[in-house]
């Protein structure tokens, strides 16, 4: 038994575990949004080690609409299926260091496109190319972070979000049950916000979810072909295309010749649907649309012709770009006591929409710990 005037080292303990124990954090989604919000919390010294961060993502892999694809055959063989590009607005000086850091790690370079055809050029924006792909730009934020492989788990869909007590939120997912966390963010496309199980007992405030429901994202269809070899294509010199008026296609990149501005690497293509297109085909299987899709390939690219099926990919952005943001794009808006909402549905579509977003979900979480 201590004696009078000395501390309880038992009690003292308890104490500094309290005091030094970390809040469980998960991140819904392995996109952008959430590796920008991990890059930034580690920046921050107070944050850092207030909380431990977890990812939960419906994928098999990180990237969300930054996503890389590799050709079954060939590794080398690389194709962009969503994000083709980063566009930085140079009067937005604050997020010049984001670039910075992808340009010192070699994952960006400039991209010319003043002499794209169909390209909207604006001399107050830069554009740069993912050399390793857009997926690898996700990748360096959350190795930025210093987040371990079992702080990630993939196929992972989250159907419900609900409070706990006390002041604990659980996470319901498709396979894998029911996990307690302190903090939740989630970063999945609106709609699918309203879409969870518990969305009208979730989105209690009735302003808040009509404003939810407001949130517009375009739908498109993309089709990447790896000819797994170096080959000159007769349509087109160019790394951007931009097609107007046709009734299927709106863009389509010689991904090789984008991402590293020369044709030594193997050659791939992505194709974009317009928006046109994917509002009018929106419920339809992208399977079922491939045929469809490599036909009228084939009429803007003959080489396409000879490619087999099996090197031919199709994917389905449901939620592509958004079309209209949150009221006001906040940013990051509070769902409900300690579950929050982020991404570009919350500021603008893009990368910089990424990280405004993740910059005021950061702020918001330190706000709420007091720190």
């Amino acid at each position: 038994m201590p004696q009078e005037g000395q501390p309880n080292n038992h009690s003292q303990n308890v104490f500094t575990q309290k005091m030094n124990a970390k809040k469980k954090l998960l991140l819904i989604g392995a996109g952008p949004t959430s590796s920008l919000i991990s890059y930034n919390i580690a920046k921050n010294a107070k944050l850092k080690n207030a909380v431990d961060i977890h990812v939960f993502e419906k994928s098999r892999g990180i990237g969300g609409r930054f996503a890389t694809s590799r050709s079954t055959k060939n590794p080398d063989c690389l194709a962009d299926l969503g994000a083709q590009y980063l566009t930085q607005s140079q009067s937005k000086q604050s997020l010049k260091p984001y670039f910075e850091t992808l340009t010192k790690a070699a994952l960006v370079r400039p991209l010319e496109t003043s002499a794209i055809p169909g390209f909207r050029v604006d001399p107050t924006k830069s554009h740069y190319a993912c050399v390793k792909g857009t997926s690898s730009i996700v990748k360096h934020f959350f190795e930025q972070a210093s987040l371990e492989k079992t702080d990630m788990v993939f196929d992972c869909r989250v159907i419900k979000i609900s409070k706990a007590e006390p002041g604990k939120v659980e996470v319901t997912t498709e396979k894998q049950g029911t996990s307690t966390f302190d903090i939740v963010i989630s970063t999945m496309p609106v709609p699918q916000i309203l879409q969870l199980e518990n969305s009208s007992e979730l989105l209690a405030d009735l302003d808040m979810k009509r404003n939810l429901s407001m949130v517009k994202y375009s739908t498109r269809f993309a089709l990447g072909l790896f000819f797994d070899a170096e080959i000159r294509l007769a349509s087109s010199a160019q790394p951007l295309n931009f097609i107007e008026n046709d009734p299927v296609f709106r863009y389509w990149s010689i991904e090789n010749l984008k991402r590293t501005g020369t044709y030594n690497e193997p050659t791939s293509v992505v194709l974009h649907t317009n928006i046109n297109y994917g509002a009018e085909n929106a419920e339809e299987d992208k399977d079922a649309l491939k045929p469809q899709l490599l036909e009228k390939t084939v009429e803007i690219i003959p080489e396409a012709a000879s490619i087999p099926l099996d090197s031919v990919k199709s994917h389905k952005w449901r939620y592509s770009q958004v079309l209209e943001s949150y009221a006001e794009k906040p940013g990051c808006i509070k769902l409900s006591d300690n579950i929050y909402a982020a991404g570009d549905g919350f500021s603008e579509s893009g990368f910089e929409g990424c990280i405004y977003s993740a910059e005021r979900a950061v702020a918001m979480i330190e706000a709420s710990m007091n720190l």
